[in-house]
């Protein structure tokens, strides 16, 4: 096992959260406003995390988020990359949750692993053949835009799955792998059957911006 830095090591209290879109917009934050969590990190290599929505109530009809995994992880000082073998959203598990680190004023600040520079997520959507991934609104709405192809497997603990799940086919070319075939690697009759789907007849339009601006302008005018 690879040297661990041991500023890592300990029990950790989430402080705060914050979202930012690829061009650096904030976003709500992750976990809502009063986000709860603990992570901790073992000497031996092993971590677990838990987070959610720590508000006592919540408004009618919004879900309260949750997510909790475990794994073995590393850390060089820099980079921690976490192997998961157990969590709360079943498509984590056997990925890498690798996150930036540093430490400011006794506190640790993690980040998501940034992607080259000059190269944005939707770039890398719009190259490939086939997204396979769990079902999201970012990831979704993605391979919408760019017409790729989305196999998805099920996702755990998420409140809209269904939903989604219903109405991705008049959307985009879509299929469902198990949860035991992704993590098998047995990806192949998937991948096939989905790219010999036929393409949509219709493609979703993808300038709402413009239309709402032109929509103010002429309010305006």
């Amino acid at each position: 096992m690879s040297a661990i830095d041991p500023r890592i090591v300990g029990t950790w209290r989430m402080k705060s959260t914050i979202g930012r879109d690829d061009a650096g917009q904030v976003l709500p934050p992750p976990y809502g406003p009063v986000a709860m969590g603990l992570v901790v990190f073992q000497a031996d290599g092993r971590m677990m995390a838990v987070l959610c929505d720590g508000r006592a109530s919540l408004p009618e009809g919004e879900p309260r988020q949750f997510m909790s995994y475990a794994g073995n992880y590393t850390f060089d000082g820099t980079t921690l990359s976490t192997r998961v073998d157990a969590s709360s959203d079943a498509s984590r598990v056997g990925g890498d949750q690798v996150r930036t680190v540093r430490f400011e004023n006794g506190l640790m600040v993690l980040a998501p692993d940034a992607p080259p520079p000059g190269l944005k997520y939707e770039d890398l959507v719009a190259a490939v053949d086939v997204v396979v991934s769990k079902p999201g609104y970012g990831i979704v709405s993605e391979c919408v835009a760019n017409g790729t192809p989305l196999l998805y497997t099920s996702r755990g603990r998420f409140a809209e799955y269904e939903v989604m799940v219903a109405q991705m086919p008049g959307l985009l070319r879509c299929r469902h792998i198990t949860q035991d075939d992704l993590l098998a690697g047995r990806w192949r009759a998937g991948v096939d059957s989905l790219l010999a789907q036929d393409d949509l007849p219709d493609r979703q339009r993808v300038d709402g911006a413009a239309v709402a601006a032109r929509a103010i302008l002429a309010m305006a005018g």
